[in-house]
């Protein structure tokens, strides 16, 4: 029987390519395997700047297997064994999860990962994932439970920062200086749309220098797609390969529908008053654009006309 286990790699660009192959089932792109490189050394860049569907979500594998490769070679590790993934949109922090579930999964099915792992650790589970909505006091059972194990921890910045300013959400006054001690020492937040969260970007600056003497590493780091203007130095962004191998997802056609919602309000005595007459569906952007491509010797009323239907076009004469 012919074994699908990766063979030991002699150098760790090949030990990532093969493991992110076996973990997540493609080949990773080349700004991966830089920052996964970046992270062995120590030297992150202060942001990464990718466009949307760039990979910026597999910041998680790169931590993982950067992990797993430097035990593996040195017995121990100096990168932090919490990986705070904070994204300002609590629908993406849901959708990251079944990517965290699923590594943990093949984690636990990869003997050879798994004991890498424990052997960091006393817990029985050396990998956990910690989902921080704010809901429920259990959400950080298992990392409370033995901080010593590694964690994959999801969450929106309010609950990162929050934690790491002593003013943990969602938890009693008494626990915040081990919630902040949790955040604040051997963990690494990723802070993702970080556009959106100016004010959390300069506040993990803030104790990032203030923490720099730490007895174990903390680590920050900025995703985002469409950085602020003068926050691009020091940024790992894409190169022409990574281009060219994004080149087909960049330039795909994303078809788009809008409808109509019928509305009604109440205003005093006239009662109540339609805001739309009608409910119905629009076309996609691409059908919009090809009638009107079709259409380009045509008037522009009569391409908005067969875009949009006659009222649309009456609106826009």
């Amino acid at each position: 029987m012919i074994s699908m286990q990766p063979k030991r790699q002699p150098n760790p660009e090949s030990f990532f390519k093969d493991w992110f192959l076996r973990l997540r089932g493609f080949t990773p792109y080349p700004w991966q395997t830089a920052l996964f490189l970046a992270v062995l050394t120590g030297t992150l860049p202060s942001l990464v700047y990718i466009p949307t569907g760039g990979g910026k979500t597999d910041i998680i594998t790169v931590w993982l297997l950067a992990v797993l490769w430097q035990i593996e070679q040195t017995g121990t590790t100096a990168i932090p064994r919490r990986l705070y993934f904070a994204v300002d949109r609590r629908v993406v922090v849901d959708q990251t999860e079944p990517l965290a579930e699923t590594l943990l999964g093949k984690v636990r099915n990869e003997p050879t990962l798994f004991h890498l792992l424990q052997s960091q650790t006393a817990s029985e589970n050396p990998l956990v994932i910690s989902v921080l909505r704010g809901q429920r006091v259990t959400e950080q059972e298992p990392l409370i439970a033995d901080p010593s194990c590694f964690a994959i921890v999801l969450c929106t910045p309010d609950m990162a920062l929050s934690r790491l300013l002593f003013s943990a959400y969602g938890c009693s006054p008494r626990v915040a200086s081990r919630e902040a001690g949790l955040v604040g020492h051997d963990a690494w937040i990723v802070l993702d749309e970080a556009h959106l969260s100016d004010a959390g970007r300069k506040t993990l600056e803030f104790v990032r220098e203030h923490n720099r003497d730490g007895v174990k590493n903390f680590w920050t780091t900025c995703m985002s797609a469409t950085p602020r203007s003068g926050l691009t130095a020091n940024a790992l962004t894409l190169t022409e390969e990574d281009l060219g191998l994004m080149a087909g997802k960049l330039r795909a056609c994303r078809a788009t529908e809008m409808s109509w919602t019928a509305v009604t309000i109440t205003t005093g005595r006239e009662g109540k008053h339609s805001l739309l007459r009608s409910s119905r569906t629009m076309p996609s952007i691409s059908s919009i654009i090809r009638s009107v491509s079709r259409r380009s010797n045509s008037s522009p009323d009569s391409s908005k006309a067969s875009a949009f239907g006659p009222e649309a076009a009456s609106q826009h004469s």
